[in-house]
C-alpha cells in the first residue's frame, strides 16, 4: 500500500491518480477502465480517488486534458522551427499523426471514445480547443480565404484523424508512409498561398488553383477542344437535319 500523504499533499495523490489512469488507457479502452483498479495501481484505497474524482467520467476527462495538451504541445513545437505558413501546416499535421501512432491508447481515448464525450459543453470549454484553435490558425495562414478556414481545417483534422484511426485499426493493410498520405491530402485540399519573391524553394504538394482554361489535355486547353468538338458535333446536328428536311420523298 502507499504511504499515508502528509497534510497538505492532496494535489500530489491527485497527480498519481491521474498518471495511473494514463497508464492503464494507454493499454486498456476508456469502457474497461474502472476506479477500483487505478486505485490499486496508485496503491490506495477505492474510497480515497472520490475524495478528488466524482466519477470515471470526471478521472478520465483529467487524463484527456493532460493528453490534449501533450498534443498541443508537440504540434507547437513541430512548428517552431520553419517561418513558412505551407511547411508550419505540414508539420502540424504530421506531428498529430505521429503522436496518434504512438500513442495509441490515449489517441482512441481522445477521439474514439462516447465515454469520454462531452456533448453538454461548447467546444471553447473542451480539452481540445487549444489544438482546434491552432489548426484553424495554420490553415489561415496558408491564405485560405477567411469564410473556407473553419471547413478547411474540419476537413484536414477529418483527414488526419482517418489516416491515424484506420492505421491503429487496420495494422495489416500496405499502407504508404504517412509524410506521403499527409502531402496528398493538403495538396488536394489547401490553395496555393502567395509566395514571397525572395522565396524560391517549390511548393509541389500545394494544390494552385488555376482558371478552369489553363487546365490542359494533350497540349492543348482541355476546355478548348472540348468546346471545339462541340461546335463540330453541332454542325454535324445541323448537317442532318437540313438533308433530312430537304429530301424529296420517292
Amino acid at each position: 500500500m502507499r504511504e499515508r500523504n502528509r497534510r497538505g499533499e492532496g494535489e500530489r495523490l491527485r497527480a498519481d491518480i491521474v498518471a495511473a489512469a494514463e497508464r492503464l488507457l494507454a493499454t486498456q479502452p476508456v469502457e474497461s477502465l474502472s476506479l477500483r483498479a487505478v486505485a490499486r495501481e496508485v496503491g490506495v484505497t477505492a474510497p480515497a480517488l472520490y475524495l478528488h474524482f466524482a466519477d470515471r467520467r470526471e478521472l478520465v476527462w483529467a487524463v484527456l486534458e493532460r493528453q490534449f495538451g501533450a498534443l498541443t504541445a508537440a504540434t507547437a513545437a513541430a512548428m517552431s522551427d520553419s517561418t513558412d505558413p505551407v511547411d508550419r501546416l505540414r508539420r502540424w499535421c504530421l506531428a498529430y499523426c505521429r503522436f496518434g501512432l504512438q500513442q495509441q491508447g490515449h489517441y482512441r481515448a481522445m477521439f474514439e471514445s462516447w465515454n469520454a464525450e462531452r456533448v453538454d459543453l461548447p467546444l471553447a470549454e473542451l480539452p481540445g480547443s487549444a489544438l482546434h484553435h491552432s489548426l484553424l490558425t495554420a490553415v489561415a495562414a496558408c491564405g485560405a480565404p477567411a469564410e473556407e478556414v473553419d471547413e478547411l481545417a474540419t476537413l484536414v483534422w477529418a483527414g488526419l484523424h482517418g489516416l491515424v484511426s484506420l492505421r491503429i485499426n487496420k495494422p495489416s493493410f500496405p499502407w504508404p508512409p504517412i509524410d506521403q498520405l499527409v502531402d496528398g491530402q493538403l495538396r488536394r485540399l489547401m490553395p496555393r498561398p502567395p509566395r514571397p519573391a525572395h522565396d524560391p524553394r517549390p511548393r509541389s504538394w500545394v494544390r494552385q488553383r488555376a482558371p478552369d482554361a489553363s487546365r490542359y489535355a494533350g497540349g492543348r486547353p482541355l476546355l478548348r477542344r472540348q468546346d471545339s468538338n462541340l461546335n463540330h458535333q453541332n454542325q454535324n446536328l445541323r448537317c442532318c437535319h437540313y438533308t433530312t428536311a430537304d429530301r424529296s420523298p420517292s
